[in-house]
């Protein structure tokens, strides 16, 4: 006796006119099915209007109901499984096509393999040409099923086509109504994942992909733009957050941790291999946007794991939960930058390249004359003239980093100090355009932390960062052997810097039109010396991080210092940490100050055990990690990693007394001793290199270091174990909150010109 076969009920959910033609055709690919379906339901999303149109549009057969739960896509499949009545129920996308055995195939796949739900093929229908960029393996941004996915079982279905048992519902409840996409905001998602986690978990059973069941999705051109890539990936990594609270994190992210270990990482590397193997440049632009999609993800996520814990305090932390994810992204590529330009170029070009680098981003900040904090902490208050604020603010720190370059460029031809084609007559230019660019980009990006739009101050720096390890890859292909030089280096860095601001400008034109005006310097000039103060304590703090790859070209050589850059710019990887943990320390300080010593207790602790972990991995692992980069680097300078590696306590005093004096208001002792503390680590480095040994003249640098943190600690330890009040921490006047976190950030800008592109 043959079996009668399943009874389906068809669930379509619509909420704009923009779809209405695309809702018929998905309802008319419905019909077409065979066997017929038990009956089609049209869900309409608090649109009364909609509703009429689709009722007048449709046969009378099919049911045209509105969402009678939460608005959004959830609320209106929960509406949907409410009305259905069939054994099985398929979801459809609104904008998606199902071939006219789609259906029948999911509930026979369920039925044979004892699933309770299947997934389709969703094939996307371009309705515009793709980009070359576009990696296949990101397809599920465009709804569609993406390079990776494997037929058979799997942890959970794609929503444009999916089929569940409806005694499911029964049994686990309906879709999550706080994930899901709505009419607002980002195009949010996971609640399929959400749904499946919790009905495997529940009842016992699977799922399976099912790719001989096809069906076609819509994908319009505004879908196919890299501000919708980067928005979706970042509103994903905020779902699946969300997700994490609800189902945790284990079930919640095993199948993308294996995503991105295995998917992702093969999609870089064929890409790149397309690069070289096919002289295909859309490779780099591929690999570029899987580094893209990770980071804004990744972005994501931390914001809605930060919200979730913090709750209404989140907006704050958030940003500079931000910034330290931005940081941790541009540091890993400028990982890769550095490791390809040892790979590739000759050690000489790199140290010259490195120092000419670490110059130019101290000429940057010392051109920003702190324009970046004072606009950090002002701007929001600005209202409709912030844009005149903040252009006035740019176009005074790239002017007065040009005329710093400028000085510098006229000095350098008396003193003769080499930095091989960079500085010459024919790379002036550049350099001092270069560093005008540099000065600009760190008043910018301070200036949208303090407008909290810290994400398109990380999509900056990651845009700049990937563009900027694009063009060095690229180099050698493009110039051959002749081309690899310091200048040529220097120019990725350049290019870099541009392309990333002409990139925010043409994704995000919205913010572009917040951030620049008519400037108007008569409103920057009422404030700005509310700053200076903070400025040249910032300097004085930022001095030996910037110079210091400089002097070791100056007083060694540019090879050694390639060496060094490397162990310098992953040292200053670690210092993140307490210079994170001390902003906090201010943060907390300048708005509560009779919590300050506790702050610092969990703040040095938790640097000190931190510094355990590196100064013992520094000196354990220096000649293999140097290797890494090229195996001279560990020959050179693996003595002066380690080294570097015991600064990291006396990096955690000297960034925990900044903070504490920041609180304190006592910018003018501060800046004093930090000033001295600048001379003698410069002059300590001077002072050890001059036999020629790169070992002696880290030395000279750490027994400088040593000297100043001696001279700090007891205002340290003195806050340690004394109460803020009777210590007269409170501050004199209270910093905006803004402000606060802008100018404990002097710390964090320790990183900013080591090659990690740390958001500024």
């Amino acid at each position: 006796m043959t079996s009668q076969p399943p009874q389906v009920s068809a669930v379509v959910c619509a909420y704009t006119f923009d779809r209405l033609n695309d809702v018929v055709e998905a309802v008319q690919s419905l019909e077409s099915q065979q066997p017929r379906l038990a009956e089609i339901i049209v869900v309409v999303d608090h649109n009364p209007d909609l509703k009429v149109e689709i009722r007048s549009r449709l046969a009378d057969e099919i049911i045209v109901i509105e969402n009678v739960f939460d608005p959004g896509l959830s609320g209106a499949r929960n509406s949907g499984v409410a009305q259905a009545g069939g054994d099985f129920i398929f979801f459809l996308d609104d904008d998606a096509v199902a071939a006219p055995d789609c259906v029948a195939l999911l509930t026979r796949s369920c039925v044979e393999a004892g699933a309770i739900g299947a997934s389709a093929h969703i094939e996307p229908a371009l309705l515009a040409a793709r980009p070359r960029w576009f990696p296949s393996e990101f397809l599920w941004v465009v709804g569609c099923s993406y390079e990776g996915l494997q037929p058979g079982p799997t942890r959970n279905l794609l929503g444009a086509a999916m089929c569940l048992r409806r005694d499911i519902f029964d049994r686990v409840g309906g879709f999550d109504a706080s994930l899901g996409r709505s009419q607002k905001g980002l195009p949010h998602g996971c609640e399929e994942t959400e749904f499946c986690i919790r009905a495997t978990k529940e009842t016992g059973g699977h799922f399976i992909h099912e790719p001989a069941a096809r069906i076609l999705h819509k994908v319009p051109a505004a879908r196919l733009t890299a501000s919708y890539f980067s928005k979706r990936c970042y509103a994903e990594g905020m779902s699946k957050a969300r997700l994490s609270t609800l189902a945790g994190s284990e079930r919640s992210l095993a199948s993308e941790r294996a995503y991105v270990a295995q998917t992702l990482t093969r999609s870089v590397m064929r890409n790149l291999g397309d690069v070289a193997r096919r002289m295909d440049p859309a490779g780099m632009g591929r690999a570029g946007a899987v580094a893209l999609g990770l980071g804004c993800a990744g972005a994501g996520y931390a914001r809605g794991r930060l919200s979730t814990a913090l709750g209404a305090q989140h907006a704050l932390l958030f940003n500079a939960a931000l910034l330290s994810l931005g940081t941790g992204i541009s540091a890993a590529l400028g990982f890769f930058y550095w490791f390809l330009a040892a790979r590739s170029f000759p050690a000489e070009a790199v140290g010259y390249a490195a120092a000419a680098i670490s110059l130019m981003n101290f000429i940057g900040h010392l051109g920003e004359v702190g324009l970046g904090a004072l606009l950090m902490g002002k701007a929001r208050s600005q209202g409709p003239r912030a844009r005149n604020f903040i252009t006035a603010g740019l176009s005074l720190s790239c002017a007065f980093s040009a005329l710093f370059a400028l000085v510098y460029l006229a000095l350098n031809a008396v003193f003769k100090v080499s930095l091989g084609e960079i500085a010459s007559s024919s790379g002036a230019v550049v350099f001092i355009l270069a560093c005008g660019l540099t000065g600009l980009t760190l008043v910018l990006d301070q200036s949208l932390v303090g407008l909290m739009r810290s994400q398109l101050q990380v999509s900056r720096n990651v845009a700049f960062a990937v563009t900027k390890l694009i063009l060095l890859a690229g180099a050698p292909l493009l110039l051959g052997a002749a081309g690899l030089d310091e200048k040529t280096i220097f120019l990725t860095w350049f290019g870099g810097q541009l392309a990333s601001i002409v990139l925010l400008a043409a994704f995000r034109r919205k913010s572009a039109e917040a951030v620049v005006g008519r400037p108007d310097f008569h409103l920057l000039g009422s404030h700005f010396g509310d700053v200076l103060s903070h400025h040249g304590l910032n300097m004085a703090n930022l001095a030996p991080s910037l110079l210091l790859p400089f002097l070791v070209t100056v007083v060694l050589s540019p090879s050694i210092n390639a060496a060094f850059y490397a162990s310098w710019t992953l040292i200053n990887v670690a210092y993140l940490a307490p210079a994170s943990l001390a902003t906090v320390v201010y943060a907390v300080g300048a708005n509560n100050p009779t919590e300050l010593a506790g702050r610092i207790r969990t703040s040095l602790g938790v640097s000190m055990a931190i510094g355990l972990v590196v100064a013992a991995v520094c000196w354990i692992g220096a000649e293999f990690i140097l290797s890494l980069f090229s195996p001279a680097y560990a020959a050179v300078a693996a003595d002066s990693f380690r080294l570097l590696g015991l600064s990291f306590f006396l990096i955690a005093i000297k960034y925990h007394y900044v903070a504490i004096q920041r609180v304190r208001n006592q910018m003018l002792s501060a800046s004093v001793l930090v000033s001295l503390g600048c001379a003698l680590e410069l002059g300590g480095a001077l002072f050890g290199g001059r036999g020629g040994d790169l070992h002696d003249l880290t030395l000279g640098w750490l027994l400088g270091l040593l000297i100043e943190t001696t001279a700090m600690a007891p205002v340290v330890f003195r806050a340690l174990r004394i109460g803020a009040t009777a210590q007269g921490l409170a501050p004199r006047v209270a910093p905006q909150p803004a402000y606060a976190v802008a100018t404990a950030a002097a710390g964090s800008e320790y990183f900013a010109s080591q090659g990690l592109e740390k958001p500024r």
